[in-house]
This record gives C-alpha cells, sequence and structure tokens, in this order.
C-alpha cells in the first residue's frame, strides 16, 4: 500500500500543469464615425485591436489610448482621422487715391489723371481637418499677384486770368506759332499752327490785319524763309512770300494804292559762328490783296559803294 502511494505521488508531480485560459477583452472600438463594440482573446495591445479590426492608419491619425498601450477589459479605443489641406483665398487688395497741385490745370478744375485699379493677392492657408471637421486654419503664406494702380486726379493750381481790355490788335509767339488777341485778353486765338516760326521777323501790318513772320526752313544752304498770314480770317491761311535768307523784314509805314509794302534785308549762309554773313542789301516790294508780292526792287547795295560787309545796319521804326 504504501509503495503504490508513493507511485501515484510520483506520477502526479512529474504531469503537466493545466494552461491558464486565454484573457478574453470586450473593447469599444471608435473610428470613422462608427462605434463597435469588439471581443478580442487574441490581441492584447490597442495596435493588435486594430489589426483584427482591419482599422489602417494614416500618417497623420492619432488614437487614443496609444497603439502601444495594453488592452484592458471595456476599455474604449479612439481613432482620430487627421488631414491638412492647402486652401487659396484670392483677395482684392482696394487701391488708393492721390491728389497732385498741377499748375497747368486751371484753378477750381478736377481732372482725372489715371483709373484706379483694384491688386489681387493670394492667402494661402493650412488647414486641419479632424475627422471632417476643420479644428485649425493657418495662414502660410501670402502672394501678391497683380499690385493695385492708384487712382490719380489733378486738381488745379493755376489760377484764373483777369481779362483785361486790349485797344488794337496784339500779336505774339507762343512755342513757336503766332497769336492775336483783339478787344480782350479773352479774345485770343492762334493764327498758325506751324511750329516752326524763328522769331526774326514777326510784325504786324499797320492796320493790324496782316502779320509778316519768318520760318525756319530744313535745307542747310538757307536760314529761313519769308511768310505772311491775315488776321482777320476765320480760318487763317498762312501764305509764303518766296523771300528766303532774311536778317530783318517790316512793313513800310504808308500803303500804297496797289497794297502795303515791305522792306527787307538778306543773308547768306556761312561757316563762321552765327552761321551767316550779312549781304548789306535792302529790298522792297508790295504786298497784293492776294498775298503775292509785286514791283520788288533792290533799293541798296552797299558793296557797289565800296564798303565792307556786315557794316550796314537798317534804322527800324
Amino acid at each position: 500500500m504504501i509503495g503504490l502511494a508513493a507511485a501515484f505521488a510520483m506520477a502526479s508531480a512529474c504531469a503537466a500543469p493545466p494552461a491558464l485560459p486565454s484573457p478574453h477583452y470586450r473593447i469599444t472600438l471608435v473610428a470613422d464615425g462608427v462605434q463597435q463594440v469588439i471581443e478580442t482573446e487574441t490581441a492584447s495591445t490597442v495596435q493588435g485591436l486594430l489589426t483584427e479590426a482591419g482599422i489602417e492608419l494614416g500618417e497623420l491619425d492619432r488614437v487614443q489610448p496609444p497603439e502601444v498601450a495594453a488592452l484592458a477589459d471595456m476599455m474604449t479605443v479612439r481613432v482620430t482621422r487627421v488631414e491638412v489641406q492647402t486652401h487659396v483665398l484670392t483677395q482684392t487688395v482696394p487701391f488708393g487715391r492721390q491728389v497732385v497741385r498741377d499748375a497747368a490745370v486751371p484753378e477750381g478744375e478736377n481732372r482725372l489723371l489715371q483709373v484706379g485699379q483694384a491688386g489681387l493677392l493670394e492667402r494661402y492657408y493650412r488647414v486641419t481637418i479632424e475627422d471632417h471637421v476643420e479644428r485649425e486654419r493657418v495662414l502660410a503664406r501670402e502672394v501678391l499677384v497683380q499690385s493695385p494702380q492708384p487712382e490719380i486726379r489733378l486738381i488745379g493750381a493755376r489760377p484764373q486770368p483777369e481779362n483785361v481790355v486790349i485797344t488794337g490788335t496784339l500779336a505774339y509767339l507762343a512755342n513757336q506759332d503766332a497769336w492775336v488777341i483783339r478787344e480782350s485778353s479773352f479774345q485770343r486765338r492762334r493764327t498758325t499752327a506751324l511750329g516752326d516760326l524763328d522769331g526774326r521777323v514777326f510784325s504786324l501790318s499797320p492796320d493790324a490785319q496782316v502779320l509778316l513772320f519768318s520760318r525756319t526752313v530744313t535745307e542747310s544752304e538757307h536760314i529761313n524763309e519769308l511768310w505772311l498770314v491775315r488776321t482777320t480770317e476765320a480760318s487763317p491761311n498762312p501764305v509764303p512770300l518766296n523771300v528766303r535768307d532774311v536778317l530783318w523784314a517790316d512793313w513800310l509805314p504808308v500803303r500804297q494804292p496797289a497794297g502795303r509794302s515791305i522792306a527787307w534785308t538778306t543773308a547768306e549762309v556761312a561757316d563762321p559762328a552765327p552761321g551767316w554773313r550779312g549781304l548789306n542789301d535792302l529790298w522792297v516790294a508790295t504786298v497784293t490783296d492776294r498775298s503775292t508780292l509785286t514791283a520788288r526792287r533792290q533799293v541798296l547795295h552797299l558793296q557797289q559803294l565800296g564798303l565792307e560787309p556786315d557794316r550796314f545796319m537798317v534804322a527800324r521804326r
């Protein structure tokens, strides 16, 4: 009896211990908008649970508790999907307004010099979205696509001129053209639109109806050319007199029966300064009503008298 008991004891001691039962977890999993209860006996960590449930995590996704955490019965595991997007917002940039006082504009006038134009600005935002809900928006950078163009207005700074009563007729040169004023300083008009009057000859006839003037010429072998224009015409038409290289010209004070008379002296082109040499002559002619020259004649040539050139001066009235 003793031997049998001892043998049974030894057999019991050599037998393997019974296996422990696997842990059984009941986990609540919340992911992708779905809440489910999962019972597992194989997973021991959060990562194992997600693998068993077929949940794949993106690079930015978050899990609570962390993936390495051990499972515990009745635990809740929450997966938050995280996405980062770039949003571009285009905005207009308002244009500014500038006011410039301009002495060329009459006082009291307001003129638009440049139309204003709005600019374009692109704003790039870094937007964080969690489970399809925007959680954060951060401005990353700005790009000015189009600069605004300011509106520019000119405000007149030139005082309004006062009206001045004129007795008779006044002719003057402005920007190499002839202007005539009669009766009032407000009654002025341009009688030539040539832009090349040289100012050497510029004289009104005694009755102020005809203006005698000289124009520059493009030919290098000539100095200028003599012209006239009638100041009483509504649309003045300047007329050439076919007289060139004039140093001086003027009206004779007495009107002849055939018309108005003029006198002039001439020169020739020369290399030394001032670029011409006087011929010391004197010519007269009559201007007809058709603006042509008649009775043209030379009345004086000082070289015939043995005098040196350039020493003769014509007295002007």
